[in-house]
This record gives structure tokens, C-alpha cells and sequence, in this order.
């Protein structure tokens, strides 16, 4: 089995690092209080995209933007906070532009290791940079 190149590997770490990010949760103010969202697993993104379901049939259904969600936030913290229909809405649509800016930013970066020419231009790649 060969050993992976010097590129390969820094396109790996570039997906780690994307993985790193993600890990971290989703940053989100509830309640005038800094939380984050746990959505780095699939399960966790599942977990999203069924309630962006749930509430968006609900206010397809008519529930007012000032109504509480009858399903609590849990944070990474372990705290709940209840919403309204209203701020779900923006909390889901903010993740989903932070999710974006997340991949858009991996992908950049796994680009600027493609374009790469040299082993001094592959080790100036900093994966630290651009994420939301």
C-alpha cells in the first residue's frame, strides 16, 4: 500500500479541518444568551432538517411567527430554550448560510491545495482561515 502524497494529505487535513468546524456547533443566540447547535454528526443534520420540516409545515398549517415551537432548542451546553415559529425560521435559514460559507470556505481551500504548485506553496495553505 503506498503512502498517501504531501498533497493528498493537506486535502485531507482541509476536510478535517471542515470537520473540526463543524464539530464545534453552530453559533446561535437564544434567549440574549451565546449557545451553540450540535450539527456535526448526520444524525445531528437529520435532526435539523426534521424540524425545518415540522416547522414549516406548522406555519404552512397557520401558526402565527409569534407562537412558541411546542419542541425546545437543546444546546451543546444542555440548556433548552423554547422559540417561536419566527425565530426557528431565522435560526434555521442562519445555519443553513453558515453550513454554506462552512463548505464554500472547505472547498477554497481544498482548490488552493489543487492549485498548488510546490511543497512551500502546499505548507502556506492556512487551514485556520475563512471559516464563518
Amino acid at each position: 500500500m503506498s503512502r498517501p502524497s504531501f498533497r493528498q494529505r493537506r486535502l485531507e487535513e482541509a476536510d478535517a479541518a471542515y470537520q473540526a468546524h463543524i464539530d464545534g456547533g453552530f453559533p446561535v443566540t437564544l434567549s440574549g444568551i451565546a449557545e451553540t447547535l450540535q450539527v456535526g454528526t448526520v444524525e445531528q443534520r437529520s435532526d435539523w432538517l426534521i424540524f425545518k420540516g415540522a416547522i414549516d409545515d406548522a406555519v404552512g398549517d397557520g401558526a402565527q411567527p409569534a407562537d412558541p415551537v411546542a419542541v425546545p432548542i437543546r444546546t451543546t451546553s444542555n440548556n433548552n430554550y423554547t422559540v417561536t415559529f419566527s425565530e426557528a425560521q431565522t435560526m434555521i435559514a442562519n445555519m443553513r448560510t453558515w453550513g454554506f460559507a462552512a463548505r464554500v470556505n472547505c472547498w477554497r481551500l481544498k482548490d488552493l491545495i489543487s492549485a498548488a504548485t510546490t511543497g512551500e506553496q502546499l505548507n502556506a495553505v492556512d487551514l485556520m482561515q475563512g471559516w464563518p
